[in-house]
């Protein structure tokens, strides 16, 4: 699908470096998106564009800030710095990855997050531990 979003779009969440190109973090976040879109859609819980518009930014300003840092504070005085730290795994390792799946009332890229966290999907199943059907004893038989 088409990118949603701009760099001005971004540079409203978070504060950019002019240096450093927002391409790769605004093509990313609409990958992402898409497949955020895609699982919603098929769960009967459509997102509308301006929504799938927001958590785009929201993402690419997530995908930033991992590449650049901001900080938590700095002294000019005998330059020092203290930059931000992780506030959790995948999208919640930022403020802007968990905006954004606050904003994804789906829940599609909570779970998204949570599969890129565990290594995949989870899954579950089940085998019988008792005996085979001819070998089982009737209740009323039973004791």
């Amino acid at each position: 699908m088409a990118v949603r979003i701009v760099d001005a779009d971004v540079e409203g969440i978070v504060e950019v470096d002019s240096t450093i190109s927002l391409t790769p973090f605004i093509t990313i976040a609409n990958l992402l998106t898409d497949r955020v879109v895609t699982c919603a859609s098929a769960r009967d819980e459509a997102l509308t564009d301006d929504e799938a518009k927001y958590i785009e930014a929201w993402l690419a300003a997530h995908f930033y800030s991992i590449r650049d840092e901001g900080y938590t504070s700095k002294k000019t005085g005998d330059a020092s710095a203290t930059f931000k730290g992780m506030t959790g795994k995948s999208l919640d390792s930022t403020h802007y990855g968990q905006t954004a799946k606050l904003l994804d009332t789906s829940g599609c890229l909570a779970e998204i997050s949570k599969e890129a966290e565990t290594g995949g999907k989870t899954t579950v199943g089940i085998d019988w531990l008792g005996k085979p059907p001819s070998e089982q004893t009737d209740y009323v038989d039973r004791d």
